[in-house]
């Protein structure tokens, strides 16, 4: 099972996983928190599928959710560096974007740059 490999992966790591969603409506906490001892890798998530709470919780820049829309890579891209704010975060998955398996220190800082290299295209 695909959550089962994911969660051998992280404690083997010794990561935590934190997800932002937003289409998916927690679908993937949900199946991530089907595993027995996921606790110990799962930290917990956002579900943001309301624009008010991309902008206040996650820290998504109402610029790009007018300039791009709620469904696009750049607003994932900004929801994946807000998961990412937590002490000790990993991981999180995006659909509309590319998923980022770790998150280091510089992680909101690269996004930054990089949702500003895309919106230039």
């Amino acid at each position: 099972m695909l959550v089962e490999d994911i969660g051998n992966q992280l404690r083997a790591h010794g990561w935590r996983m934190a997800v932002a969603e937003s289409a998916t409506g927690g679908l993937i906490g949900h199946l991530m928190t089907q595993v027995s001892g996921s606790s110990q890798y799962f930290w917990g998530g956002v579900i943001a599928y309301d624009n008010a709470v991309k902008i206040k919780v996650l820290g998504v820049r109402e610029e790009t959710l007018i300039r791009w829309g709620a469904v696009s890579a750049v607003v994932a891209l900004e929801m994946a560096a807000g998961a990412c704010r937590a002490p000790d975060m990993c991981a999180a998955p995006s659909r509309a974007g590319e998923p980022y398996r770790r998150c280091p220190p510089d992680l909101p800082h690269r996004i930054g740059r990089r949702t500003s290299r895309q919106a230039r295209r």
